[in-house]
């Protein structure tokens, strides 16, 4: 690798701007920071433009960093005032990706996870990474949902995000029954007695979650096969993540999910 392949003024002011959503969207780029998340991001079929390391980077990023160079990825150098001028992070480690934005497509024969209108860019990380877990392979997020490339949700997934696909801008009543006309379609709610113990699964299904302060939409509730509650006392609801985990426990063992 060629160490003196420094960031020039353009790429530095590029790299700062996909901070901001609008110009993620300009440019069809995002940041992913860490080593490990640019290990699973290097491994995952996205197409990443280039790499930035800090000028004393550790010896597994610059592992790592070689790997890229040896599939023809650039790779530029910077010092610790810049690295952390570009960085999203309060406390950057040393090794950004920028990467392209890819499309993922609806996996239509099988089961998924849909968030409606869930904002908090750390539940919906946790719920990619539990999905992922439980063998789910996609996510399906409602028109007003948090985007995707938010840095945030990137990070919470943990790198589940490179090896999920997730399917986002979904007008859920309009097209969710359009686009799995088979699937049961479930979700938690508190306005069903009826307990998660109780819910039989036919085939492949859909598990619909919204956000802790407004859950389910009214007018996405009208398309569900069924609403169900996850019993409990003591609280007046459940984290929304939370409950998507004790749900996803339940529904892999009954349903065709791997």
């Amino acid at each position: 690798m060629n160490k003196s392949n420094n960031l020039s003024t353009g790429l530095i002011k590029l790299i700062s701007s996909l901070k901001n959503k609008k110009k993620r969207d300009e440019n069809s780029l995002f940041l992913v920071e860490g080593n490990k998340l640019c290990d699973e991001l290097y491994k995952s079929t996205y197409i990443t433009k280039f790499l930035i390391l800090k000028n004393e980077a550790s010896p597994a990023s610059l592992k790592l960093a070689e790997k890229y160079s040896q599939i023809r990825i650039p790779i530029y150098y910077t010092n610790d005032k810049t690295f952390k001028k570009i960085s999203e992070t309060v406390s950057p480690q040393d090794i950004i990706a920028v990467v392209n934005f890819k499309n993922d497509k609806p996996l239509f024969n099988e089961s998924f996870i849909a968030l409606d209108q869930i904002s908090d860019p750390g539940n919906i990380g946790t719920i990619i990474r539990t999905a992922e877990w439980f063998g789910f392979k996609q996510v399906i997020f409602s028109e007003n949902c948090i985007e995707k490339y938010n840095p945030k949700l990137v990070r919470a997934t943990m790198g589940s995000i490179f090896r999920m696909d997730i399917i986002t801008g979904i007008n859920f009543e309009k097209n969710l029954k359009t686009l799995f006309p088979k699937h049961e379609l479930f979700g938690a709610s508190l306005d069903t007695k009826k307990s998660i113990d109780t819910i039989q699964v036919k085939g492949k299904f859909g598990l619909i979650f919204g956000s802790e302060t407004h859950g389910i939409s009214k007018r996405v509730k009208a398309i569900l096969t069924n609403e169900y509650i996850i019993p409990g006392s003591g609280a007046d609801s459940l984290n929304v993540a939370v409950s998507a985990g004790i749900s996803m426990y339940y529904f892999q063992k009954k349903g065709n999910v791997i």
